[in-house]
């Protein structure tokens, strides 16, 4: 299974699954809008374009 690329904009992360995935931005996983505001507005990504977001199924991420 590929895994599948979208460009959105910043908005439309108000619509992301928080309560149904795993959802991580640079790294960091949010587990709400309010949170992902809060990591994404940092000093440190001011001078970038584009974030990477990463939403995965809760039953995919398996660890030990």
């Amino acid at each position: 299974m590929g895994m599948k690329e979208e460009i959105l904009d910043f908005e439309e992360a108000k619509n992301f699954p928080y309560s149904d995935f795993f959802i991580f931005l640079e790294g960091q996983r949010v587990n709400s809008y309010e949170e992902f505001v809060q990591l994404a507005t940092q000093n440190h990504y001011a001078d970038r374009e584009f974030l990477e977001v990463f939403v995965s199924n809760l039953g995919l991420i398996v660890g030990g």
